[in-house]
């Protein structure tokens, strides 16, 4: 990569790599001029260390540059994701709180607070243009009372699609934004909610909507209407038992059966050398995309794990965009049938 090259492409580019390479806790892309550093463990919120060339004469850069090699441990983040999402959560409650002691009606509160929050995960993803509800936040803070009539034409455009000023905003399907009713703000409500949208929403857990739901309604409508969010650890009572355990059981009983197909096509090689390409497993969560979101995060530590047994045993690890492992799927292999145009089974494979 030249100097002034595209980082963002680079970064890009590098996390197609990251799963092949094991999910690596630093990520750092650089045209030689330029650094970026961006921190990337398991659960905890991700920070972005840049800089450039000259500012390596402060002690403080070059230390972390070289923690990046040397010890990157000492880069990780302290705060995790659920540490974050409850603190966002937490700050609006506040406003929850607020707007219900004015006077406003418990359930108009937590469906109006749950559309700020899906804002700000649109605003982040780019499917409000150019952060326009934070900019729209910007422009109501001077001036409280504009807050109703600006966030009023930003829900009427995504209920159905439209446009604010000169700018295009899609349409929003569901009932989130099935119309423009907005609650006034103060001052001091447009700051927290103003503070919560500067952060990363890529780092907030999506299931912050569900918590604030519950807690944007008052105890007495909560066990009226019985509304009740279940957390992510209630979810897994019942994932674990239905999903997790039977899954890695059928890995186990597929990976005994793959041992012993890789030991027969050894002794094979071993008596005549045969064309056939090497074996490998597909992948075992064949029903993955059906589940639902709370139990990704273990099914996809399996499959590294597979993958990782796997190539312990010498299958070839593939480029990005690829699958990490390729060959024959495991019916083919049992069923004994050619993997390929040009492979032609010896007398002992047959």
């Amino acid at each position: 990569m030249g100097r002034r090259a595209n980082l963002d492409a680079a970064f890009d580019q590098l996390r197609q790599y990251a799963l092949a390479l094991e999910n690596p806790p630093l990520l750092i892309v650089s045209d030689m001029a330029r650094f970026r550093i961006r921190t990337n463990w398991t659960n905890s919120v991700s920070r972005t260390h840049e800089f450039e060339l000259d500012d390596l004469a402060d002690a403080a850069t070059r230390d972390r540059l070289k923690w990046a090699f040397s010890d990157p441990g000492r880069l990780r983040p302290g705060e995790t994701r659920q540490a974050l999402t409850e603190r966002v959560a937490a700050s609006f409650a506040s406003v929850a709180q607020a707007l219900r002691d004015r006077g406003h009606d418990p359930p108009t509160v937590a469906h109006f607070i749950n559309r700020l929050v899906f804002c700000m995960f649109a605003d982040d993803v780019g499917l409000l243009p150019d952060h326009m509800f934070t900019r729209m936040l910007r422009h109501a803070l001077p001036v409280p009372a504009r807050f109703g009539e600006l966030a009023g034409e930003l829900f009427r455009a995504m209920a159905s699609g439209g446009r604010v000023g000169f700018e295009t905003v899609d349409w929003f399907n569901g009932s989130l934004f099935n119309d423009d009713t907005t609650l006034p703000l103060e001052k001091n409500d447009i700051q927290t909610v103003l503070e919560a949208s500067d952060l990363d929403w890529s780092e907030i857990d999506p299931s912050i909507l569900g918590t604030l739901f519950e807690r944007g309604l008052d105890p007495a409508k909560r066990v009226q209407l019985g509304a009740h969010y279940t957390d992510r650890d209630k979810i897994m009572l019942l994932v674990e038992p239905v999903v997790v355990r039977p899954l890695l059981a059928e890995w186990d009983a597929e990976k005994t059966a793959i041992t012993a197909e890789l030991a027969r096509a050894e002794a094979a090689k071993s008596a005549r050398w045969c064309p056939r390409p090497r074996s490998s497993s597909l992948r075992p969560a064949a029903g993955e995309q059906g589940l639902q979101r709370a139990p990704f995060p273990r099914v996809n530590r399996h499959s590294y794990s597979s993958l990782t047994a796997m190539n312990a045993r010498g299958e070839p690890r593939a480029g990005p965009g690829q699958p990490p492992l390729a060959g024959v799927p495991v019916a083919r292999l049992r069923s004994g049938s050619p993997a390929g145009p040009r492979s032609r089974p010896c007398s002992v494979c047959q």
